[in-house]
């Protein structure tokens, strides 16, 4: 009789021993689950975020690209313009070469005018005299 009756407590107590870790099983699979649900939150938050950094990324090369474009363009048209600044000066310099130049030959015109004058009195004189 003793022997079932110890026999009786050993199944028992396995029973309840089976059903312990049975109880403490689905409280880690449900701890795991759990974990499971906020690491996929928290990875669709994290792609999120880095979808909205990309396109932050993605709009800044873009606002650079424009403004690399619109420098070049600047310098583009700022060249152009002391170039054509550049032409002005140069076509003015030539223009005050040559009124040098005429008023140069002018002066000798008139030079040689007075003196052919001067000679020419100076010959009225000797034949008046």
């Amino acid at each position: 009789k003793e022997l079932e009756k110890e026999k009786a407590e050993r199944e028992q107590g396995g029973v309840a021993h089976q059903t312990k870790w049975m109880m403490q099983e689905e409280k880690l699979r449900a701890k795991v689950k759990k974990e499971r649900e906020e690491l996929g939150k928290k990875e669709e938050a994290l792609l999120m975020r880095e979808n909205q950094l990309k396109e932050q990324v993605k709009t800044a090369l873009n606002r650079v690209e424009v403004e690399a474009k619109r420098r070049k363009h600047a310098e583009q048209e700022a060249e152009k313009r002391r170039q054509a600044l550049q032409e002005g000066l140069q076509a003015i310099q030539d223009q005050v070469t040559s009124a040098e130049a005429r008023l140069a030959e002018s002066e000798q015109r008139e030079r040689e005018q007075y003196e052919a004058l001067e000679d020419l009195r100076a010959r009225v004189k000797v034949a008046e005299g």
